[in-house]
Order: structure tokens, then C-alpha cells, then sequence
């Protein structure tokens, strides 16, 4: 086994997608949760949230918290619970980004966010760094891909 490689599952508190509407913009969200706004393909992130925007009016809020932040109230008819729908594994060591590029139907070199194929499984890979990279997968599919990853990090 490539002991420079470790998957490992991601506890988090809460997960919601964000839909601009005919009264908010995305950003008029972030700005109010973050102080900025945020673009296409970026993630922005606080201390206990992080948002990212990989479709032209929806993005992702990723939460320590199982609540919004009471900030956000205003903003309530743009977001809905999904944390129940994901499961988060953070892929980490010195190759991880190396034996994902080598696995994923995209080159993720150059990209904090992207949504890709890793095998036949549809994955969100948000890279805080080039040894820590967290992934998004449906919750139903996440005990086989992470048993696929475990095979393919086998074969590294």
C-alpha cells in the first residue's frame, strides 16, 4: 500500500445549496457571510464555512455548524439542507494530488474546485492544498468509491 496517500472520511456539521432568486444574488450571501463575493470555480471560506460556487447561479456552503449562521436568516428562501445527500473524505498525503490527476477525468493541477469523474463516480475535489484535498460524493455511492480509491491506491 502507498503510505503516502490516506483516505479518510470528513465529519462536518452541515451542508446546503445556495440558489440566487428574483430577490437575492449569490453574492449578496456571501458578501453578508464572508465580507466578499464569490466567482465561479472559487471557494471562499470564514472559520467555520466555506462556499463554493461551480454552477452560474447555485454554489455549496460547507459548515462546521448544523445551523446557518443566524446572519444569513434574511437569505433563507435561497438555501436548502442537503448535508444528508453527501459524504466527505479527505484524501491527504505527499501524492494525493498527483494520484488524482492520474485517476480523474479532468486536470485538477491548476483548480481549487471542480466538479469530475473519478472512475464511473461524480465527485466535487476542492484542494486546499496540494497534500490535503477534500472530496464530495453522494452519500449513497460513498462506501464503494471509497473502497474504489482504497483499490486504486493499492495498485499505486
Amino acid at each position: 500500500m502507498n503510505k503516502s496517500v490516506t483516505i479518510k472520511p470528513v465529519t462536518f456539521g452541515g451542508l446546503w445549496s445556495v440558489h440566487a432568486n428574483a430577490d437575492y444574488h449569490l453574492n449578496d450571501f456571501a458578501d453578508r457571510l464572508f465580507r466578499q463575493a464569490i466567482s465561479f470555480g472559487e471557494v471562499i471560506s470564514s472559520e467555520n464555512h466555506h462556499m463554493f460556487q461551480l454552477w452560474p447561479d447555485a454554489a455549496y456552503l460547507l459548515s462546521d455548524q448544523i445551523e446557518l449562521p443566524p446572519s444569513t436568516e434574511e437569505f433563507v428562501s435561497m438555501v436548502t439542507d442537503i448535508s444528508h445527500g453527501f459524504s466527505t473524505l479527505n484524501l491527504c498525503g505527499e501524492n494525493a494530488l498527483a494520484f488524482l490527476n492520474d485517476h480523474s477525468s479532468a486536470d485538477i493541477s491548476n483548480q481549487q474546485i471542480i466538479r469530475t469523474n473519478i472512475g464511473h463516480y461524480q465527485v466535487i475535489i476542492w484542494r486546499h492544498s496540494n497534500t490535503d484535498i477534500w472530496l464530495l460524493v453522494e452519500r449513497s455511492y460513498a462506501h464503494s468509491f471509497t473502497e474504489f480509491l482504497q483499490l486504486l491506491e493499492t495498485r499505486c
